[in-house]
């Protein structure tokens, strides 16, 4: 199975195979029109990668919207041990009080992934 590296569409937050990214098929950009064999919410991957999606979108380290993006961090994942993410930086949730024994950590990635 090919992954977006060896399709040389880099995305450094999902190193898996294409096929298991949620990813439509191909068609034309909806931004600017061209051809694409693979689209990202209907967008082509260079448009994708500019930020005109506003969708959120699930990555290997927690789901990222634009505005996290920007911030450089994603929503988070639940961690019993954060410091398996040392290399990244992590950041606490305040504790939901409905799910007291469940702790979330933001993950500090680069705003350019």
């Amino acid at each position: 199975m090919h992954t977006f590296d060896d399709l040389r569409l880099p995305f450094e937050l999902f190193k898996a195979p294409t096929a298991y990214a949620a990813i439509d098929t191909e068609g034309d950009c909806t931004h600017c029109n061209c051809a694409a064999d693979l689209r990202f919410n209907e967008l082509c991957y260079s448009c994708f990668r500019n930020g005109l999606s506003d969708a959120a979108l699930d990555t290997e380290l927690g789901m990222v919207t634009r505005e996290l993006a920007e911030l450089g961090m994603t929503h988070g994942l639940p961690l019993s041990n954060p410091s398996e993410f040392d290399n990244f930086g992590t950041t606490a949730h305040p504790i939901d009080p409905k799910f007291p024994d469940e702790t979330w950590f933001h993950i500090h990635v680069s705003a350019k992934w």
